[in-house]
Order: structure tokens, then C-alpha cells, then sequence
């Protein structure tokens, strides 16, 4: 018999959404008409259903896409201060804080989670280089820009950046760049191993490959 875990919002609706398991818990975001949506957990009860942090207190933080690594929780969320950007999370309040403010001007607007070698891959524009990969191992100082394939620009020209897959110890995408268009491309998480598998469609013109993924060892 299906059972009401809490009412978070006793004058509306909490609308919760993106749930996920961590540690035992889950986490998702919810509004509870006070707060606007923010992240909360819970153990099943209505006692551990809690807010984790009230990250936006003027407007809600609006936390999507979460994301688990290593005991890490990763989503997307506003503060009201440093944009949209990128947040972890430990399940506390006090270990709830933005991962790296990575666009200072602006919304760096994150895309696409993927784990890859104990890191982080995502898709963000720090303001200067365009819709770029970045990875992150968790820390602020260890939130860096993988390489910057296109120098005038983003590497997907529709943001939505196509997945990543993961194939033999690389990860395969999708970029654009002035010189070869879009194209297929891996990373082996270094700016040195970050490059084009083949000009498919030689020139600048052609359409973003769109990945599928792994099947019979191709």
C-alpha cells in the first residue's frame, strides 16, 4: 500500500523531482512553499525527510541534474550570488557549497555528468572559452578545463553537447571547432590526449556526430 513518506508542502505542492541514492539516503529537490526548491533527503520516515540546505533563501536554488561520484552528490544549482553553476553536497548543511565558481561573470550553465578515472567530466563556458570539458576530482583547485577545442568559441553549437561514451579507457564526444567543424573526438582526461579520432566531413560544414554507445567492442 503506497504511502505518503511527508508532506513537504502543507499549503500546495512540493513537486519533487530528480531523485537519487547516496550513502543510504535519497536526494532530491523539492519545494516546500517557503523556500522554493532546494535540495532535500530522506531516510523513508517523515522525521528524516529534512532540507538539506536552503541554498537560494530568497528564491530557491532550483537544483537539477544530480549526480553521485565517490560518495560526492554533484548538481546544478543558483545560489543567487554566483550564477548557475556547479554544487557537491555531503549530506550536511555545512558540506553543501559551490564546487568552483567557474564562470565569475556569469552562468558556466553545466551539461552532461559523466564519471571517468575517479574525476568528474562536464560540459561549461567559464565566460572566456566557450562551452568547453571540464573535470573536476571533488575539490575547487581540482576543477579544471580539459582543453579548450575550439579557441573561438563553444564545442557544440546547440549546447546540448550529444553524451559521452566511455570506450577502452577514453571517453568519445562530439566537438566543433573553426578549422574542422564537428567531429569526433576522445579524451584520455589530459589536454595532451584530448583529440580528433577523424575528420569525418572534411572542411568546416557537417553535422555533430551523435554517439550511441558501446556494442561489440566498437
Amino acid at each position: 500500500e503506497p504511502t505518503m513518506v511527508k508532506d513537504i508542502n502543507p499549503s500546495g505542492d512540493s513537486y519533487p523531482y530528480n531523485f537519487i541514492e547516496l550513502n543510504g539516503l535519497i536526494y532530491f529537490a523539492a519545494d516546500d512553499g517557503v523556500s522554493g526548491n532546494e535540495l532535500w533527503k530522506t531516510d523513508g520516515t517523515d522525521e528524516g525527510t529534512v532540507m538539506v540546505s536552503n541554498i537560494n533563501p530568497s528564491a530557491g536554488s532550483n537544483p537539477y541534474k544530480l549526480f553521485s561520484n565517490n560518495g560526492i552528490l554533484y548538481f546544478i544549482a543558483d545560489d543567487g550570488i554566483h550564477g548557475i553553476e556547479v554544487w557537491k553536497s555531503d549530506g550536511t548543511e555545512v558540506g553543501t557549497q559551490i564546487l568552483k565558481d567557474v564562470n565569475p561573470t556569469g552562468d558556466s550553465n553545466p551539461v552532461n555528468f559523466l564519471s571517468y578515472n575517479s574525476n568528474v567530466y562536464f560540459l561549461a563556458d567559464d565566460g572566456t572559452h566557450g562551452y568547453e570539458i571540464w573535470r573536476t576530482d571533488g575539490t575547487e583547485n581540482g576543477t579544471v578545463l580539459v582543453k579548450d577545442i575550439n579557441p573561438s568559441g563553444d564545442i557544440s553549437n546547440d549546447y546540448n553537447f550529444n553524451k559521452m561514451v566511455l570506450y577502452k579507457g577514453e571517453l568519445y564526444f562530439s566537438a566543433r571547432n573553426d578549422t574542422h567543424g564537428a567531429e569526433l573526438w576522445k579524451t584520455d582526461g589530459t589536454k595532451e590526449g584530448t583529440i580528433m579520432v577523424k575528420d569525418i566531413y572534411p572542411g568546416v560544414g557537417g553535422l555533430s556526430p551523435t554517439l550511441g554507445g558501446v556494442f561489440d567492442d566498437k
